[in-house]
């Protein structure tokens, strides 16, 4: 079953997993143009700040971070 969350995403699974040796949550999306985009959410132990984009074998990593969580939304190029 999928749902949509915003004009943008469909939410398609979403499971726990391990980032870094972090409890994660893992939700998969299909975005509105059909590619699938993959967030990861977990606790920001370090207490540092940080916004940006990473690229790395074709894989775009968007991070930002809240006072308690660190978000990480991952998309092929």
């Amino acid at each position: 079953m999928a749902y949509t969350i915003t004009d943008r995403k469909t939410l398609v699974g979403a499971r726990y997993c391990s980032v870094d040796n972090r409890i994660a949550a893992q939700l998969k999306f299909i975005n509105k143009t059909g590619q699938e985009e993959t967030c990861y959410v977990f606790r920001n132990q370090e207490k540092f700040s940080f916004d940006e984009d990473i690229e790395k074998q074709g894989v775009v990593v968007t991070l930002w971070n809240t006072q308690k969580l660190v978000f990480a939304l991952a998309r092929d190029k």
